[in-house]
């Protein structure tokens, strides 16, 4: 209770009824002094939208506070779509929105950054954080690269080591979210390429160098990646050889041996008309070399993994990246949340909402919806795909490799990428001189 002092002098008082009522006024004034100040109701919660068809948990909904909203500030890359052309709630926006049904003291304001690269989430979160704090997102969705620069920096905090099951995590994605032995992302999915190929009557599958060149399957693969660092494919095609990336001291590393063997199985396609340098070299990703498939440029093809299985109806087989002795293997990088909030109360509500969005049934409709794969097998196993579809899925994440660490990943591409490119421009190149050519560019 607040108190107020009034100082009144009875006998300056024009009063016609005389002291009594002077008395009377004072009285009145000393009651409304004391009278206690009634709190202001808490601000209404943002009108939500009308409920979707994105399967929910059945929990029982927070209770509303007695007063005050929390407004959570979430960055995502723009690999994530919101809202349509008409402005309708997309699927990982309709999350979002059921998230705030269920928990009405927190709202979210949800910006796009770009995923990569000047301006791009790392950059900023890096950018602001020293002199803009208050511009600071609560939550954000980093790749393994951001995950871990943000990590070295101390930009994200280390997750409750109950906030996972790891137990419901490819092997793969466990590597990518842990630094120094500690938590750092809350897996949402992934990107994972392998191929596909237009099934012929009495030829083995694709998966093996053999069967490629005996089948004459013609590759696509993407051969002009941006910034000249190599695809998924290529490096997935090398680990597939048996060649390191990396030696004891953590330094990039290529091997002769193996560059060799991987620059031969290309120039022997070249050599059998199957792997046409005109349309490789103009292939920047997977999504190039799966229009280029799509329109029969090729009967086997590099293909974004997420993008073929949302397909209605599959005309071709899935394979994994042809490798000399058929062993699966796939390169896999990991879009997960990472925790930036300072303020406990912020913390357990970022936590909260990244739970939610990370949850099995989830992740499976804003995986399909972003074109990429889950990152738990209980998510994948909640998509329309048979159990032999299921098993082909499963058996390509097993076998996926992480994404290079830094310092790593981007040499070792730009070396494999000037070998393939030495190729397909100079059509006289031999194996051991592309190998020659990677080693150089490794070691500059």
């Amino acid at each position: 209770m607040k108190s107020r002092t009034f100082v009144l002098d009875p006998g300056s008082l024009s009063c016609r009824r005389g002291r009594e009522r002077c008395l009377l006024w004072l009285l009145i004034l000393l009651l409304v002094s004391c009278t206690p100040e009634v709190p202001s109701s808490p601000p209404p919660p943002i009108p939500s939208a009308a409920p979707t068809s994105t399967p929910e948990a059945t929990e029982t909904p927070t209770p509303l506070p007695s007063y005050g909203l929390t407004t959570l500030n979430l960055w995502v890359p723009d690999i994530i779509e919101l809202y349509g052309e008409s402005g309708e709630s997309l699927v990982f926006m309709e999350q979002i929105e059921s998230f705030s049904r269920r928990n009405r003291d927190v709202q979210i304001d949800v910006q796009i950054k770009k995923a990569h690269g000047e301006g791009g989430l790392y950059d900023l979160l890096s950018s602001a954080a020293p002199v803009a704090p208050t511009l600071l997102p609560d939550l954000i969705i980093l790749d393994r690269a951001g995950l871990t620069r943000a990590a070295e920096a101390n930009l994200i905090h280390p997750l409750p080591e109950d906030s996972l099951d790891r137990a419901d995590l490819f092997p793969f994605v466990a590597e990518t979210i842990h630094f120094e032995s500690q938590i750092y992302g809350l897996p949402l999915f992934t990107q994972v390429d392998h191929t596909a190929y237009y099934p012929r009557t009495g030829v083995a599958p694709p998966i093996t160098w053999t069967a490629v060149l005996s089948g004459e399957y013609s590759l696509l693969m993407p051969g002009a990646p941006a910034n000249d660092l190599a695809s998924d494919a290529l490096l997935a095609t090398y680990l597939g050889t048996g060649g390191a990336v990396v030696d004891d001291a953590g330094d990039p590393v290529l091997e002769r041996q193996h560059l060799e063997s991987l620059y031969g199985f290309f120039g022997d396609l070249m050599e059998a008309g199957l792997f046409n340098s005109e349309v490789v070299s103009v292939l920047p990703d997977a999504s190039a070399s799966w229009a280029a498939f799509q329109n029969q440029a090729g009967n086997l093809a590099v293909v974004p993994a997420g993008s073929y299985w949302q397909q209605e109806e599959r005309t071709s087989e899935a394979a994994w990246v042809p490798t000399p002795n058929g062993r699966p293997v796939a390169v896999g990088d990991v879009w997960a949340f990472a925790l930036v909030a300072e303020d406990p109360g912020r913390q357990e509500a970022a936590l909260r909402l990244a739970t939610w969005l990370a949850d099995s049934r989830q992740v499976a409709d804003s995986a399909a919806a972003a074109g990429m794969l889950p990152t738990r097998p209980s998510a994948l196993s909640l998509w329309a795909l048979s159990m032999e579809e299921v098993d082909f899925l499963t058996s390509l994440l097993l076998a996926t490799e992480p994404s290079l660490p830094l310092g790593v990943d981007e040499p070792v591409r730009r070396a494999l990428q000037a070998g393939l490119t030495l190729l397909l421009d100079e059509e006289e190149t031999t194996a051991e001189e592309a190998a020659t050519y990677a080693l150089t560019v490794l070691r500059k």
